[in-house]
C-alpha cells in the first residue's frame, strides 16, 4: 500500500501547499534521479562525462540560500541583546541545513545561537500594523552556541563551540 507523506499533519501544525511549481520541482527531481540511475549502468566507460553532467545541474537543496533578517532585539528569559548598529544582530534561516541561527556581533567578534528545525516545538509570529513584529520560538532542547575564531576579512567565518553566552537563560528557558 502506498503511503503519502504529504498528507500527514506536520509536527509544527504547518500545512504544505502543493503548488504547481512544487509539483513540477518534485517531478523534475524524480526524472533526474531516474535518468541518472539509467546512465550509471551505461556510462561506466566515461566517468568524466558523467561527472560533468552532474555538476551542470544543481539539486534543489544546493540552490536554497540562507535568508538573513536584521533584528533589533533578542530576548531569552531575562537575557536581552539590543542592536546598536545595523547588522550587529541578524537572524538567519538556513533552508538546506534546516537551521535557525541568531548571530550577535559584540566587541568585534560574532557569537551565534543555532537551533535545529527539529527542535522547534512552537512558533508565534506577531505582526502589528504599526511598529516592530516579533517571533517567539519554543524549543524541545537547548540550542547550540558558537563563537567566532580567527576572523579574516572576506573569508568564511570559522566557529568554535562555546558555552551559553546568555548567562544560562537559553539553557533554562524553552
Amino acid at each position: 500500500m502506498y503511503h503519502n507523506v504529504l498528507d500527514e499533519p506536520s509536527p509544527l501544525g504547518l500545512r504544505l501547499k502543493k503548488s504547481p511549481s512544487l509539483l513540477d520541482l518534485i517531478q523534475m527531481r524524480l526524472s533526474q534521479a531516474n535518468s541518472d540511475a539509467g546512465q550509471s549502468t551505461t556510462d561506466n566507460a566515461e566517468p568524466s562525462k558523467k561527472k560533468d553532467l552532474k555538476s551542470g545541474t544543481s539539486s534543489a537543496s544546493e540552490r536554497l540560500k540562507a535568508s538573513n533578517f536584521p533584528a533589533s532585539v533578542l530576548k531569552i528569559g531575562t537575557w536581552k541583546y539590543t542592536s546598536k548598529y545595523e547588522g550587529d544582530l541578524v537572524a538567519k534561516c538556513y533552508f538546506a541545513k534546516h537551521k535557525l541561527v541568531w548571530e550577535v556581533l559584540e566587541g568585534g567578534l560574532k557569537s551565534k545561537i543555532e537551533i535545529q528545525w527539529s527542535d522547534i516545538t512552537a512558533l508565534k509570529v506577531t505582526l502589528p500594523e504599526v511598529g516592530d513584529g516579533s517571533l517567539d520560538v519554543m524549543l524541545a532542547r537547548p540550542p547550540l552556541f558558537f563563537k567566532e575564531t580567527d576572523p579574516q576579512p572576506r573569508k568564511h567565518t570559522l566557529w568554535q563551540a562555546t558555552s551559553d553566552f546568555t548567562r544560562g537563560q537559553a539553557s533554562m528557558n524553552r
